[in-house]
């Protein structure tokens, strides 16, 4: 493993910046401005309802929505009466460009009605397996006959209900009290020329491939040693640097597990750890995030307790994380040249942001630049609460 030898000396990783960029060096990562584009919306009928996959855009067809960022979006349209012939579209927005999406929506000749409803709400609600344009508590005009109906919410159980028999202009009501998702919260620390790190990234691939994959979060930071040039660590070395001293990290390749330290060299000691850490998570917490994309990213969570309220420091972090960067040729010394779950900054303040949670929730809105080097389609959020007093990761999420 690998010591740190700077792990208090910010001025350092400062300086080492400084002289990085004075130098004419570049990271390994291309550095490009981000592209924009935009992308008119029409519909048969008029009227229809503009979303970017299941976020809402405020407006109604025909409209454009300007400065998406280049490359592929999903666009949907929702009219209430009407079913679309196509559920969505899938759009590629050039830079500079504007770009044509139509759709056609067909009136409902047998309506029934559907009264859907959930504790908590804001419940994604979808019809036959496709999102509806429709969050609980809502009431939606569908097709007779036999209709499915599912809930879907970040940091909580889908809930499918059993199938329904509806006759026209026939009326049902659905609710249901949704179950907490608990994942445990995964940090891992590494550098590019540590070379203990080839194997804890091959024992970290081979742990995801073993655990059910909503009951995990996985990040990871990257450090200025031994390599201070890291381009995984200059891309937010503050941030970083945030979570290293925090767990007062002294050597790599370094794991915590809902703010407990790990072997990420032992791949026994890593389920281990997993299977402890998941039986005791907070079910009481849960960490709902909205994300919608344009011309900066915004994000908004909710924290919602349903027990007895937590004692001590709690904060919210909101990170952004990049869930595969691959380069050409490796940049460091340990011959790696594709990353996972690589952290990219956080939404919130690099120590959290100060929770007073009084039963019932909190929330916030958040917003971060969109940075040249993301590619867009590999951009996830994720939340989670930390006990600052002990460590203890009490709930976390991704989006």
């Amino acid at each position: 493993m690998f010591h740190n030898r700077f792990l208090n000396n910010i001025t350092l990783v400062l300086t080492v910046m400084l002289l990085y960029s004075a130098c004419g060096l570049k990271q390994p990562v291309a550095s490009q401005q981000q592209q924009f584009g935009n992308v008119l919306v029409m519909s048969t009928p008029p009227g229809a309802e503009i979303f970017i996959d299941r976020q809402p855009t405020g407006k109604t067809t025909p409209d454009t929505l300007q400065n998406l960022p280049a490359g592929e979006l999903v666009l949907r349209t929702f009219i209430d009466g009407y079913s679309a012939v196509q559920d969505s579209q899938l759009v590629t927005i050039g830079a500079g460009a504007t770009v044509i999406a139509e759709f056609d929506l067909v009136e409902i000749t047998d309506p029934a009605v559907l009264i859907v409803s959930s504790t908590p709400d804001a419940a994604d609600i979808l019809i036959d397996g496709k999102f509806s344009g429709k969050f609980t508590p809502d009431t939606l005009i569908v097709p007779a006959g036999e209709r499915r109906v599912r809930l879907e919410k970040s940091s909580f159980s889908p809930y499918q209900f059993a199938p329904l028999q509806l006759v026209k202009n026939d009326t049902a009501e659905l609710t249901v009290s949704l179950s907490v998702q608990s994942a445990v919260l995964v940090e891992s620390f590494a550098n590019n020329s540590c070379l203990p790190c080839t194997t804890s990234a091959r024992l970290l691939l081979n742990f995801e491939q073993q655990i059910p994959p909503e009951n995990a979060v996985i990040i990871e930071y990257f450090t200025n040693w031994p390599n201070f040039s890291d381009a995984l660590f200059l891309h937010d070395p503050m941030g970083n640097m945030s979570r290293i001293q925090y767990y007062q990290i002294g050597t790599i390749p370094a794991m915590y597990m809902s703010g407990q330290g790990t072997n990420p060299l032992n791949f026994s000691q890593m389920l281990d750890r997993f299977n402890s850490e998941f039986e005791q998570l907070n079910r009481d917490i849960s960490i709902s995030l909205a994300r919608q994309t344009g011309d900066s990213l915004r994000v908004q969570a909710a924290v919602g307790v349903t027990g007895p309220v937590p004692t001590g420091d709690l904060r919210l972090f909101i990170a952004v994380k990049e869930t595969e960067i691959s380069f050409t040729r490796p940049p460091g010394a340990n011959g790696l040249s594709r990353f996972y779950h690589v952290f990219r900054g956080f939404m919130t303040p690099n120590d959290g942001l100060p929770l007073s949670v009084e039963e019932g929730g909190f929330k916030v809105n958040l917003s971060k630049a969109i940075s040249g080097e993301w590619d867009l389609r590999k951009i996830a959020i994720i939340g989670f609460v930390q006990n600052m007093d002990t460590g203890e990761i009490l709930q976390a999420t991704e989006l």
